[in-house]
């Protein structure tokens, strides 16, 4: 049975089952089960293993678990945790005009304040004519790139069907949802802007990058 309104035990409570109830500055020991809806006002001490049947939801914006550490300071509480997809697409000066695509499929992984992602993106047509012109990107990140120098991250690609000069990069540009493609020549390693000029109707990339937000 439930119990509500407890107030501050003397004697720790023993039960094996605690559902939908309110516990105020209670001890629990002996390895409960917390089947229901919990609601602990003030500090719980739980002694053992406690298994629950269902997520635990912290209603309040900013509330999370401080993990591995034996003081709680907001440089070690983890309060955001998130998976979910997105859509990434060729642009040329910073948009997708004259571009069609076959595949745009991402899936990304948000702690805290990084993101982990993996990308592939695959054109089916380009009409020159509408094309804006201008550097090639990948548009269409989940979240904005942090506006610091420490945002800055370089990530791994595959083309197919982009030309470049000896070897590709990608990275992120600051403050934007977009990555930037670039090519690096040989011997002085100049780098140089990917323009519309370097891809065609059927250009692919694949991609995974690590990067900081806000």
């Amino acid at each position: 049975m439930p119990f509500i309104g407890v107030q501050p035990a003397t004697v720790p409570l023993t039960s094996s089952d605690i559902t939908d109830g309110i516990i105020t500055g209670a001890k629990i020991e002996n390895n409960p089960t917390i089947a229901g809806n919990l609601t602990v006002s003030g500090t719980a001490n739980v002694t053992g293993v406690t298994t629950l049947a269902d997520n635990i939801v912290f209603s309040a914006s900013g509330k999370g678990v401080h993990l591995g550490v034996t003081s709680a300071t907001a440089s070690n509480l983890q309060d955001d945790y998130e998976e979910g997809t997105f859509s990434p697409v060729f642009q040329t000066g910073g948009n997708s005009n004259g571009i069609t695509h076959s595949i745009s499929s991402g899936s990304y992984t948000k702690i805290g304040n990084r993101v982990v992602m993996n990308g592939f993106a695959v054109m089916s047509g380009k009409d020159g004519a509408s094309l804006t012109g201008g550097n090639v990107t990948i548009g269409g990140l989940p979240f904005t790139i942090a506006n610091d120098n420490n945002a800055y991250s370089a990530g791994a690609i595959s083309l197919r069907a982009v030309t470049f000069a000896d070897f590709p990069i990608c990275s992120t540009i600051i403050n934007t949802t977009t990555l930037d493609l670039r090519e690096i020549t040989a011997g002085a390693g100049d780098q140089t802007n990917l323009t519309d000029g370097n891809i065609a109707s059927n250009s692919y990339v694949i991609f995974n990058i690590a990067y900081r937000v806000t």
